[in-house]
């Protein structure tokens, strides 16, 4: 099932572990140079089918949570588009990146390469920001990247050409824009769900209809919860 999620805990230990188990400490960047967007995501097919990269970029906002599940610093997109003085920066706004700096990797090795599969020569890229501190495979960050590096900054920005927004897709259809989104959105709304007490119980009860097991104790314990707390919470709700 292409819809199922993965947690992010184990994403992440699945990357880290990966690094250990390939004896690659650059794993992160390989996987954003190697891996392609629109065979890990519904969101990366939207954006493909896009009438431009600006657009695709605002769907991608829009279904960021189907792709990753992350929080942005202030609760808003995970992604924004800042102009400071006369650059445009586009920033990755995840809290704690530094937790899980492979992340930030393969994203911004994704973004640059995906462009450069995609729009041969067409400009994306000035320069690249970090906020961790620079690795000792400095040399895969100018290889996959190309444009100057700098590590131990305040944000985690790619300074961009602005004429990229106004790129057009190369599998631009409205037709199947239209049907993709349509998806998304059903998927987004029973995501959405699952984030209440009522959702995550009834995600759990699903599973057990056909037993003689579905009790409120059950479903408490397995939420980790006393069955007086789960009720309030429910009538809460």
């Amino acid at each position: 099932d292409p819809d199922t999620r993965v947690p992010f805990r184990v994403f992440k230990a699945l990357m880290q572990t990966a690094k250990k188990l390939c004896n690659d400490p650059a794993f992160g960047l390989h996987f954003g140079e190697q891996s392609h967007f629109a065979d890990i995501s519904i969101v990366g097919l939207i954006c493909q089918s896009a009438q431009t990269m600006g657009e695709a970029f605002h769907q991608m906002n829009r279904y960021a949570k189907l792709a990753i599940d992350v929080d942005a610093t202030d609760g808003g997109n995970r992604f924004e588009l800042k102009r400071i003085g006369d650059d445009l920066w586009l920033e990755d706004q995840r809290r704690v990146p530094n937790d899980f700096p492979e992340l930030t990797e393969s994203t911004f090795a994704r973004f640059i390469c995906e462009t450069a599969r995609h729009f041969g020569d067409a400009p994306f890229a000035r320069c690249v920001h970090f906020t961790h501190a620079e690795p000792d495979y400095r040399a895969d960050y100018d290889r996959i990247m190309k444009v100057p590096i700098r590590f131990g900054c305040d944000k985690n920005a790619i300074c961009i050409h602005e004429s990229w927004l106004s790129i057009r897709t190369n599998n631009e259809n409205k037709y199947v824009f239209g049907i993709f989104c349509e998806r998304a959105d059903a998927l987004l709304a029973r995501l959405r769900a699952t984030e209440t007490m009522t959702g995550r119980v009834q995600s759990l009860l699903v599973p057990l209809m056909h037993t003689d097991h579905v009790g409120m104790d059950l479903i408490a314990a397995k939420l980790g919860l006393s069955r007086i707390s789960l009720y309030r919470q429910l009538k809460r709700e």
